[in-house]
């Protein structure tokens, strides 16, 4: 018999703002899941909704098949439980996954009855065993209801070159492909652009313990694909839907040096593609600049956070305000623009901290190569170091232990608590150094949808 399987990238709520990516990219994670069920049973009917394109009372009426997989994050889990209520409502089994479901997992399904089971981590083998009846104690990175307890199956991680190139199935490539054009026409010669990554996992993190305070990457270890997997990967949607340009979008792109080189000797001759990707201040040499530029990658996407090297420190960020500056200088000298990232309200933030965070992006301005900025105020994402810092505090002791919370209201009680700054001072910084950068005047890009990077 055929499973009907519909795949779900949950949308933002009201409350939130959209940012400019917002409906520009069809959801890679999603695509990812879709080509592996597929490979695993060619006959299923998979069916992929994109919360960013399609509303929340669509996606609530249209979902209803045998297995719904929603994925969500920590902005997007509160439409995740509509659309999972409504699933279950019409017999659906139901299984969620994404960065905060596998943050919560037990949780979720303890608070939850309509959530059959979470899938941990990667969700290819999972979900493919799941949708196949395999027992589910036999199903790898699936936390189940089993009689009175909930249990969490080992986690199995991947091999990224054992991945088929993502399967977009039903969703309108071409409709995103106008919508990044009618987004970026002004500011980015493309036109047509997909996410790909390289790795999961980040180096940093691992190397010291934990990461930057406000990251939240679930998973230890660093896992890439082959520099033939991936310009594979990438020739593939050049050749079969034009696609020039790609979003890489690993959480550090600079920093295994090592990788990079050979991903550069592995270029397929005459394969005219650019790339934007995350780089890490502290990575970014004029050595990694050039080969940034040889790579023909069009603009990085660094952390700058702070300007003040006290902050940057508390943060465990691992990276000052100097390395900040060379990486600008340096990217700037070839060629290579710039998206700067803000996020203010670190631990131990100050007035004085605020100020000079806005002398800084002065200063980076200076070099002429940042077009953008992606400025937030610091939310300890459930997951995070910081939002353990958070529930450690006496006065917030079970205010935090649920599966839904109030973000606006988690952020007053970070700043009140690990800062000495208030929220007025904080949005009056933010809206100050949004308007520093000429990208912001036409988006107005919002704090709450932003994502501090490592």
């Amino acid at each position: 018999m055929t499973k009907h399987l519909q795949l779900v990238s949950a949308g933002l709520g009201e409350r939130y703002i959209r940012s400019p990516r917002t409906g520009v990219y069809p959801p890679l994670n999603l695509a990812c899941l879709a080509a592996w069920l597929r490979r695993s049973d060619p006959e299923s009917e998979i069916e992929l909704l994109d919360g960013e394109i399609t509303g929340h009372e669509e996606l609530c009426r249209r979902a209803g098949a045998d297995v719904v997989g929603i994925s969500c994050n920590v902005m997007t889990y509160r439409s995740a439980l509509d659309i999972a209520h409504a699933a279950a409502e019409k017999g659906s089994r139901v299984v969620l996954g994404g960065p905060y479901p596998s943050a919560f997992a037990k949780r979720i399904l303890q608070k939850r009855p309509f959530v059959d089971a979470v899938v941990v981590g990667d969700g290819e083998e999972g979900l493919a065993a799941y949708v196949e009846g395999r027992p589910y104690q036999f199903v790898p990175n699936l936390c189940y209801r089993s009689a009175n307890e909930i249990i969490e199956n080992p986690q199995h991680d991947i091999a990224l070159d054992e991945l088929p190139f993502p399967d977009y199935a039903n969703l309108p490539l071409d409709f995103y492909f106008q919508r990044f054009v009618g987004r970026y026409a002004a500011f980015k010669p493309f036109e047509k652009s997909l996410a790909i990554y390289s790795r999961k996992g980040c180096i940093w993190r691992d190397r010291s313990h934990g990461g930057c305070v406000f990251c939240m990457i679930p998973h230890a270890g660093v896992r890439y694909k082959s520099p033939e997997r991936l310009w594979a990967e990438i020739m593939y949607f050049r050749n079969k839907v034009g696609v020039s340009h790609f979003w890489e979008i690993s959480d550090t792109f600079t920093e295994n040096s090592r990788w990079l080189d050979d991903f550069v000797a592995a270029r397929p001759h005459g394969l005219d593609v650019s790339f934007n990707v995350y780089g890490r201040t502290s990575n970014i040499s004029l050595q990694m600049a050039r080969q940034l530029k040889e790579l023909n990658v069009y603009e990085v996407f660094l952390g700058i956070e702070s300007g003040d090297d006290s902050l940057l420190t508390l943060a465990n960020k691992g990276t000052t305000v100097a390395q900040s500056l060379r990486a600008v200088e340096h990217l700037a000298a070839c060629g290579i623009k710039v998206v700067a990232s803000f996020v203010l309200g670190l631990p131990g933030e100050t007035a004085r901290s605020l100020q000079k965070t806005t002398v800084h992006a002065r200063e980076l301005l200076g070099f002429g190569n940042i077009v953008e900025t992606s400025c937030s105020i610091m939310l300890p994402i459930p997951g995070s170091r910081a939002f353990s810092m958070l529930c450690s505090r006496p006065e917030l002791r079970g205010k935090y232990d649920g599966d839904l919370f109030d973000l606006e209201e988690m952020k007053r009680d970070w700043i009140t608590r690990f800062t000495q700054t208030t929220p007025d001072e904080l949005d009056c910084a933010l809206r100050e150094t949004m308007t520093l950068f000429p990208l912001n005047d036409s988006f107005s890009q919002p704090a709450t949808e932003s994502a501090p990077m490592c």
